[in-house]
């Protein structure tokens, strides 16, 4: 479902793409690709829940660079950071 859900993302389908990726993580909650991806589709209409996907992704793998990159600028787009 994860692949699937990329495809959607890079589709531009967010609304499937999340429906996708939340059927990945129903399936392993502990996927921190799934946690990643799930941000990405929903930072465009819900940062802070793409926040709390991007800081899961972070907790299940703490030394993913580049979604602590995207963690810290949708942070800084809600102005949590400076």
């Amino acid at each position: 479902m994860n692949n699937l859900g990329a495809i959607y993302l890079a589709q531009g389908n967010n609304d499937r793409a999340v429906e996708c990726f939340e059927k990945a993580l129903a399936l392993d909650p502990e996927w921190s690709d799934a946690h990643c991806n799930l941000g990405l589709a929903k930072r465009s209409t819900d940062l802070a829940a793409a926040c709390a996907s991007f800081r899961r992704a972070v907790e299940l793998r703490p030394r993913q660079v580049d979604v602590l990159l995207l963690l810290a600028a949708a942070l800084e787009t809600l102005g949590r950071i400076q």
